[in-house]
């Protein structure tokens, strides 16, 4: 059985950039012979055909714009699925597709982008139709905050999971606005999962622009507070392309708010280093995030690494992640690092530290630092094969676990 199933965009060579369709067996959806030619242009009948040989869960539609006539085809196409659970559609669609794809029963997932068009009467058949009450997860793809926040209304069905993917900048401010919005609006339900993506990042604003503009559209703890009101909250992933500007004791406020926490994941475009700065938490934070949220298997947080602070009165914790990514995350000695994390977060075994490096880095000093971070992960292993040798004698780790 085909489980999932892809329509990609060509290449503006191929022709219209209608997409084209690759079935898969698996998670890859690059593994498998194209079905249909780039530039086939797919009528409603080419693409019932396709589809109604397919017993498939996840559908996922990508193309250039002049495929807008496509939709409608499209969604009467995949309502014959039964059993589709996950549908992607990275294109605007209408009233009339959104009012199809509400009819598959066992829909779990819906990403999509709205159009213009879909304005008038969307807000009465998203919050209304009863369909809609087997959908446990939501995501809307737009870069139109107003018009998600109109989606955002009381209503029956259950919310478990909400994403956004927005391509465009945002101010502080207007993220704020729109969390807040989400917040109040969403309350009532039992949020596991919050995705919110702001930004490209494959363009990186050059380092100089962003030094100026870097209070407009810095993510703070103001941005997230709004957020703190959802208790049975799971999973947090931030993708935010500016700066981060966060401190110990707000990291700990919000580890507070989310005791079930499994993910946290923040991963920002710009980092804290020369020639401007932003506030990052420190390893207190990262402790203290850990010691709220002892469920977490995930961890994404800037860092700034360059002082070990002291530590009072601290257990290990007794979480379960390997992997502790660090984005754009300043150190400057790496075995206090290693030997605080050892210590304190003897579940990390591996760093990743990711920069992104717009016009303008120092990349003299982003070197040092992925360097350093490098080191620590060498530490780490080091320790632990000690730890684990049973001729280690105890003197050898004394200076690191007193």
């Amino acid at each position: 059985m085909h489980k999932h199933a892809t329509f990609l965009p060509p290449t503006e060579s191929d022709g219209p950039p209608l997409g084209f369709f690759r079935p898969s067996s698996s998670h890859s959806y690059h593994s498998h012979p194209t079905v249909a030619q780039p530039n086939t242009r797919f009528s409603h009948s080419d693409l019932s055909r396709i589809v109604s040989k397919l017993e498939i869960v996840e559908f996922r539609f990508s193309a250039g714009s002049h495929s807008a006539t496509t939709i409608p085809a499209l969604s009467r196409a995949i309502c014959s699925q039964n059993t589709l659970e996950n549908v992607i559609l990275n294109v605007p669609v209408d009233d009339k597709a959104l009012e199809h794809l509400s009819m598959l029963p066992s829909l779990k997932v819906l990403t999509v982008t709205l159009s213009e068009r879909s304005r008038p009467r969307t807000r009465s058949i998203l919050p209304t139709d009863p369909l809609f009450r087997n959908v446990e997860v939501l995501g809307f793809k737009t870069s139109d905050l107003g018009l998600v926040t109109n989606l955002l209304r009381p209503r029956d069905q259950i919310f478990h999971t909400f994403r956004l993917y927005n391509y465009k900048r945002l101010t502080s401010k207007a993220a704020v606005t729109f969390l807040d919005v989400l917040a109040s609006r969403s309350r009532t339900q039992p949020l596991q999962e919050i995705t919110f993506s702001s930004g490209d990042f494959s363009h990186p604003v050059p380092v100089d622009q962003m030094a100026s503009e870097a209070p407009r559209y810095r993510l703070s703890y103001e941005t997230l507070q709004p957020l703190m009101v959802f208790g049975s909250l799971r999973s947090l992933n931030i993708e935010w392309s500016e700066q981060v500007s966060l401190d110990d004791d707000e990291v700990a406020k919000l580890a507070r708010s989310w005791p079930s926490l499994q993910a946290f994941n923040i991963y920002c475009g710009r980092g804290g280093y020369p020639p401007f700065s932003t506030k990052y938490p420190t390893l207190l934070g990262l402790l203290s995030l850990v010691t709220c949220c002892p469920k977490l298997h995930t961890v994404s947080l800037p860092l700034d690494a360059t002082q070990v602070p002291e530590v009072k009165k601290a257990k290990p914790c007794k979480t379960n992640f390997a992997c502790l990514i660090v984005p754009e995350s300043p150190i400057d000695q790496a075995l206090p690092v290693a030997e605080f994390l050892f210590k304190y977060v003897p579940c990390v075994t591996a760093v990743d530290a990711r920069f992104l490096m717009p016009p303008g880095t120092n990349f003299q000093q982003i070197s040092a630092y992925e360097q350093a971070w490098q080191e620590v992960e060498i530490l780490l292993e080091e320790f632990n094969d000690l730890l684990s040798d049973p001729v280690t004698e105890s003197w050898m780790l004394e200076g690191i676990l007193v």
